[in-house]
């Protein structure tokens, strides 16, 4: 049990010194849309207004035109940041979970907005829920067998300290959700970043597969930041027979790319996303299941 990926090509450039980080892919109505993280890279001048990008395309290699923000900061609603947006389907129209932050690092908001075609977008749940450290890049996934949606985030064991965690929680209905539960733990101890970010999960028949990264990690520091560590392009793929806990020795699959998604063409043809700070935009390899 293992996964595969092909070579890794550019399919979408948000401009010089900007860079695409947590994003997602949904497809409706023959359209594919990409919802994400875009800043201008360290260094660079940001501009005052940024939200959360959204691009559309006719195939997933493109080519991407940018539209318009899905989102823009609201700080008024205790917003502090617009970060690594998933979009599901819903029997209403489409859902969006994204990490809006908030001014104590120990009480992170995870918020909601819903939107019936993809382009106009309504905050309905500012945050659903808080936690720490950081609490940020959820990954929402509808288990059927349980009748409940089911979020994963990256986190630390206590909200303000302890090691790195890929954490959840469930609900009915997207609003009422249950406490935290701990389903992956890593060696590494601290805050802010970790090596537990943009959890993926896909169910591929009793198997269920986490993907977790930036690994192997290095703690940046201020003479190396994060994305110059050689480990910012790595994600490690744990497999699991259950969908609420993996552990070490899991591993599976060691991948060279950052933030990716996971996601499957109309030929059924499975493909990997990477992005990242200083990366050049949003790029693409084919994917293959090795069971």
């Amino acid at each position: 049990m293992t996964v595969e990926i092909g070579v890794l090509e550019r399919v979408l450039d948000w401009g010089p010194q900007w860079h695409v980080n947590d994003h997602c892919f949904i497809q409706h109505d023959g359209v594919w849309h990409v919802f994400g993280i875009v800043s201008p890279d360290p260094g660079t001048p940001t501009p005052a207004d940024l939200g959360l990008g959204h691009a559309t395309a006719p195939a997933l290699a493109g080519p991407w035109h940018k539209a318009e923000y899905a989102l823009h900061l609201a700080p008024e609603l205790g917003e502090t940041v617009l970060w690594a947006p998933q979009v599901v389907r819903t029997a209403a129209g489409f859902a969006m979970v994204y990490c809006s932050g908030g001014p104590d690092p120990t009480d992170w908001g995870i918020s909601l907005a819903v939107s019936e075609d993809l382009q106009t977008w309504t905050r309905v749940a500012t945050p659903l829920f808080r936690d720490g450290f950081q609490a940020r890049d959820p990954f929402l996934w509808w288990d059927a067998d349980g009748a409940q949606w089911v979020l994963y985030y990256t986190a630390t064991e206590q909200p303000d300290h302890g090691r790195h965690v890929v954490a959840l929680r469930t609900s009915p209905d997207l609003q009422a959700w249950s406490e935290r539960r701990i389903a992956f733990r890593d060696e590494q101890e601290g805050d802010e970043y970790g090596p537990t970010e943009s959890p993926v999960v896909v169910r591929r028949g009793e198997r269920f597969y986490l993907f977790i990264g930036p690994r192997p990690y290095d703690r940046p520091s201020e003479q190396t930041p994060n994305w110059e560590h050689p480990g910012y392009d790595g994600t490690d793929v744990f497999c699991s027979t259950r969908w609420d806990s993996w552990d070490q020795d899991d591993l599976v699959a060691h991948l060279p790319v950052h933030a990716p998604e996971i996601v499957q063409d109309d030929d059924g043809r499975w493909f990997i996303s990477s992005g990242g700070i200083k990366r050049g935009g949003l790029w693409l390899a084919t994917l293959r299941w090795v069971d």
